[in-house]
This record gives C-alpha cells, sequence and structure tokens, in this order.
C-alpha cells in the first residue's frame, strides 16, 4: 500500500499573493488563508494540482 500524498507550502518561497492561484484551482479547497498566512488543509488529497499554479513553486507534495 501506499502513502498518502500530502501537499506542503515552503513558507520561504511563499509570497502570500492576495490571489492565491493555487488555492482558486484546488478541487479540494485545501488551501486556507487564515491570519494572512496560507496552510494546507487536512482535506488535501495528495493530487498535486495546485502545484502548477504557484508561480514561485511554493508548494511540494509529501508523504
Amino acid at each position: 500500500m501506499f502513502a498518502k500524498k500530502q501537499a506542503v507550502i515552503i513558507y520561504e518561497r511563499c509570497k502570500n499573493c492576495e490571489v492565491c492561484e493555487p488555492q482558486r484551482n484546488c478541487p479540494a479547497y485545501a488551501i486556507v488563508k487564515e491570519d494572512d498566512e496560507y496552510y494546507i488543509a487536512p482535506s488535501c488529497q495528495g493530487c498535486g494540482y495546485c502545484r502548477k499554479f504557484c508561480p514561485y513553486n511554493a508548494i511540494e507534495l509529501t508523504n
């Protein structure tokens, strides 16, 4: 059995964009902004779709 992937935000690369394209395009609505910072919610399915929308390459997948 394979371990489920999970998206993680690399905060050193994230620019906290006013309009976060990965957030807008996440099919699981798993990218959430709280207190002026984005985070990945437990609803993340690990599909990696969000990664292709971040211009700063600030999202990676991990096990």
